[in-house]
């Protein structure tokens, strides 16, 4: 079986049943749509709420029905490789992409801040593209390299994080981060 950068199973169909669409949470109704690797959803959509409230709102280059300027599953290679991208497995996403395009610092300080306190957060398992040192990919977000899918699963439960990304309980370990968070937005 082919596997993806990180080590996920890749996913030749948008069809295949391994595959779930997700709404971002605090996007509204019906809410930015994701197509991600179904045990991994919750995780990435949760981390995309996040973004949209602690760095950038996702809506703003969103065209209703036209164009949507987040993506998740993507049956590709990495660019400038043969190799399959994590966006094949549905285990990565871009938010904003037009905004933060791969290649470019684009992010003010004030983002740059926010989204390395969420990467920091969770970097038991996931990965930003913000912090690549060879090509930076601000928009991008995936699954650790290595993590595995009961790392997954241990981590959502930790959390209190529900099969539509939304936080059911406030746990001890993400109370301090959210504070720190809420404090780096104010300045």
């Amino acid at each position: 079986m082919e596997r993806s950068e990180n080590g996920w199973p890749v996913i030749e169909s948008q069809s295949d049943k391994s595959l779930v669409v997700i709404r971002i949470p605090g996007t509204g109704t019906p809410g930015i749509p994701l197509r991600l690797q179904k045990d991994c959803a919750p995780l990435l959509a949760y981390l995309a709420g996040r973004v949209h409230v602690e760095v950038s709102d996702l809506h703003e280059n969103n065209k209703a029905g036209k164009f949507q300027d987040e993506g998740g599953y993507n049956y590709r290679s990495v660019r400038g490789s043969s190799k399959p991208s994590n966006h094949s497995s549905g285990t990565a996403m871009d938010l904003n992409w037009q905004k933060w395009p791969m290649g470019r610092k684009a992010m003010t300080k004030k983002q740059r801040t926010a989204a390395l306190l969420i990467a920091e957060d969770l970097e038991e398992v996931i990965r930003w593209g913000g912090t690549y040192r060879s090509r930076v990919d601000e928009m991008h977000w995936e699954i650790r390299p290595g993590v595995t899918l009961a790392e997954v699963k241990k981590f959502i439960k930790a959390r209190g994080i529900d099969k539509y990304g939304k936080v059911k309980t406030t746990t001890t370990k993400t109370q301090p981060k959210d504070i720190i968070i809420r404090q780096c937005r104010a300045i």
